[in-house]
């Protein structure tokens, strides 16, 4: 999904938005602001841009805290102004169709259960630009309605063979710009349903 975490692509028209500084308390001098808008298809996302999200340990982030019939949720910065973004906690929102999650370099592992609960619902999982460094069997697990999964622009160096044997319904997969030296052969089995597959071997 090109563009989409790039600050100049985002919301094209913002028809609403809404501070969230009594979401985010935080004590260092960089500011964190999040707005909501429509998106091209008619739902409610929110924007999260260039500050520090910490869930669960040393700021209140809750991403499970927007309003009920928010689809989107963004969160990003820039090359030179990246957020601080580094998951302890899982997604417990089952309302996102769609995650999008950039330029987070201190972000390294994503945990078994982070988007299990909003397997229901996401069909759109970004993570690219971050500094991811490992993806485990479990960390998709239950994603059986994604449909499009972007992982571009990490330090991932390994792939475990079954990690993508949850998602049944992938048609897009983007792995470029990573660490990958070699893939197992039985994984293209399981990603029989694919239209794109983009995996660039660094």
């Amino acid at each position: 999904m090109p563009g989409i975490c790039d600050m100049e692509f985002l919301f094209p028209a913002v028809l609403y938005i809404v501070s969230f500084s009594s979401l985010i308390q935080s004590q260092q001098q960089s500011q964190s602001t999040c707005s909501y808008s429509i998106d091209q298809k008619g739902r409610k996302q929110v924007l999260c841009e260039q500050f520090r999200i910490d869930l669960g340990v040393s700021f209140n982030f809750n991403p499970n805290s927007f309003d009920l019939d928010t689809k989107v949720l963004i969160v990003t910065g820039s090359p030179s102004k990246p957020n601080q973004f580094n998951q302890t906690s899982n997604f417990n929102s089952t309302i996102f169709e769609e995650i999008h999650i950039c330029y987070a370099p201190q972000w390294e592992i994503i945990g078994d259960d982070t988007f299990r609960l909003v397997s229901e619902t996401l069909l759109v999982l970004n993570l690219t630009h971050n500094g991811l460094r490992s993806v485990n069997e479990g960390t998709f697990r239950n994603l059986s309605r994604l449909t499009h999964l972007h992982l571009d622009n990490n330090r991932i160096g390994f792939l475990p063979s079954s990690v993508f044997g949850y998602l049944t319904a992938l048609r897009v997969l983007t792995l470029t710009k990573n660490l990958i030296n070699n893939v197992e052969p039985r994984m293209g089995y399981q990603l029989g349903n694919l239209e794109v597959r983009i995996a660039k071997l660094n």
